[in-house]
């Protein structure tokens, strides 16, 4: 899979679509992606829900190393740690650069930001990379 298809597979993953995600890059190990504001995302409270800005994060590392991987390499998510800094409720950009990349795992970290440019949380994600993968054998995202 070469980066082009990488990119319109993230662009199209029908769960990211449907809370609105939007990539603005990937490439070479670093990827930003936006996320509008949108009520259906908060809270009782009228604030975005934490486990939005997770996925959020998460999106963003996955995309920064899909940028880096190999054509035969697939990637899923092991472990992921993260700090909130503060509630918002408005657009979150979420910035992610890859900061080790071996044979079977690799490591991101992220920060969160709010469209006032406040930090809203910082995450450290940790990928299994599978090569050869079964993962191939899913039906193409459209």
């Amino acid at each position: 899979m070469n980066a082009y298809e990488r990119e319109k597979l993230f662009k199209n993953t029908p769960f990211y679509r449907s809370i609105g995600i939007d990539l603005k890059y990937m490439k070479n190990g670093k990827a930003e992606i936006v996320l509008p504001f949108d009520r259906k995302l908060t809270h009782e409270y009228g604030l975005i829900q934490g486990g939005v800005i997770v996925t959020l994060a998460d999106a963003a590392c996955a995309a920064a190393l899909l940028s880096l991987l190999e054509n035969n390499e697939e990637i899923v998510t092991i472990s992921l740690s993260v700090n909130f800094i503060r509630s918002v409720n408005e657009d979150l950009t979420a910035e992610a650069e890859i900061i080790h990349k071996g044979g079977t795992t690799a490591v991101a970290e992220c920060a969160v930001y709010s469209k006032s440019g406040k930090l809203t949380a910082k995450v450290t994600d940790t990928f299994m990379i599978i090569k050869n993968s079964a993962l191939r054998n899913f039906p193409e995202i459209k």
